[in-house]
């Protein structure tokens, strides 16, 4: 076997191992090199979940002082529905059901909860000011 023909091998079962897919390598037509089946696309990943029943929520929590509170779990009570702000205090949940009882919850600052009533399609923004708590464990 050609060193070239080693390397080329080794891109591709490299690129399958580092796109994120796990996928069988067939024998290409006539060459027999193997060539990766091809992964999933982003796009169809997109449409999966725009096909997504339920609202969606976004917005920013903030403390009092108006900084921005990374890592706070918002969360939708009795769904598996549950994410974390970023370091900007950024969130955005989709699939949320028409009634729902949101939660807010850092270490440090006092739980919140709140009751929506929402429509399918929905997008709506908040923008959440966390009270830091009065004991800090």
């Amino acid at each position: 076997m050609s060193t070239a023909r080693l390397l080329f091998i080794l891109a591709i079962s490299a690129a399958t191992v580092f796109s994120g897919a796990v996928a069988p390598v067939a024998a290409a037509q006539g060459t027999g090199l193997p060539t990766p089946a091809r992964p999933a696309t982003m796009t169809s990943a997109l449409n999966a979940s725009a096909r997504l029943r339920g609202a969606i929520i976004s917005g920013i929590v903030v403390d009092t002082a108006g900084e921005p509170v990374p890592m706070a779990e918002v969360a939708v009570v009795g769904a598996k529905l549950k994410v974390f702000t970023d370091l900007e205090g950024l969130f955005r949940v989709a699939g949320v059901p028409d009634l729902a009882v949101v939660s807010v919850r850092r270490i440090g600052y006092q739980p919140i909860f709140f009751d929506l009533v929402l429509k399918d399609g929905d997008d709506e923004a908040f923008g959440i000011t966390m009270t830091p708590a009065a004991h800090q464990l």
